[in-house]
């Protein structure tokens, strides 16, 4: 039985390959927000996933904003890696952001990233590629949401909220890999204190993200309250820690 599902699964997947459109990857290098505002819209988000988000009623906090990172990675063999990362955000309402980041080493571009994303805490739809490559992967979207809960825009500490969905490539119809985020709010002080140039408010945040209900990864954020957008600090995987640290803001 499950030799001759996974064998319809597959022929089901060639067949869909050849009627969903490849990106090629320059086509995503040559104008990034042409290729963010056709591709990462509200209009790309299935009708399902965006009315459990419209739950949030949240407006926009800001039209744009730019941020600069300086990322320290080190695995489990003590390998490291300080690549920079360049993101910048655009509020669509309700909490849905739109976001364009790309990563490099000695001011080269090596990788490059388009989501939508809640809150910062988890990403609604994504196309994640090395830049070297000739095609990009097939984005990968929320199906299904089992659980959501709207955040507040001034969470109390001590406040847990979950959030459990189904994500699969866009082509994809079964066998969907379900995903889980776990996170507590702890503390509020100033934002200046995360960076000078941002204001109002921030908490911090501790998440887990579960795959199959494994912890894949543990994450520690902030959320800045006047923007409704939280930023992570620290990611600890299995293999990896990576420490994020702001060094340039600018918000519209």
């Amino acid at each position: 039985m499950h030799l001759l599902k996974y064998s319809l699964v597959a022929m089901l997947f060639t067949l869909l390959s050849g009627c969903v459109n490849q990106v090629l990857v320059k086509d995503m290098t040559i104008n990034k927000n042409d290729f963010a505002n056709q591709n990462f819209s509200t209009a790309n988000i299935s009708k399902d996933i965006l009315t459990q988000i419209s739950k949030d009623g949240a407006p926009s906090h800001f039209k744009l904003m730019k941020l600069k990172f300086d990322l320290s990675i080190e695995t489990i063999r003590k390998e490291k890696e300080n690549p920079k990362l360049d993101l910048s955000i655009t509020d669509l309402g309700n909490g849905l952001t739109q976001e364009i980041y790309e990563l490099s080493n000695n001011d080269i571009p090596f990788f490059l990233g388009y989501t939508n994303q809640y809150r910062g805490l988890f990403r609604v739809r994504q196309q994640l590629t090395r830049i070297n490559r000739s095609i990009a992967p097939f984005p990968i979207e929320i199906k299904q949401f089992t659980k959501f809960t709207p955040l507040p825009s001034a969470p109390k500490q001590d406040e847990e909220y979950e959030y459990v969905y189904s994500t699969g490539t866009q082509p994809q119809l079964v066998s969907f890999l379900e995903l889980k985020v776990k996170c507590k709010f702890g503390t509020s002080y100033p934002a200046i204190q995360f960076h000078p140039k941002l204001e109002g408010a921030a908490t911090d945040l501790n998440c887990e993200h579960l795959k199959n209900n494994v912890v894949d990864i543990k994450s520690k954020l902030v959320f800045l309250q006047k923007y409704g957008i939280a930023f992570a600090t620290e990611e600890i995987a299995s293999s990896s820690t990576t420490k994020y640290k702001i060094t340039d803001v600018k918000v519209e």
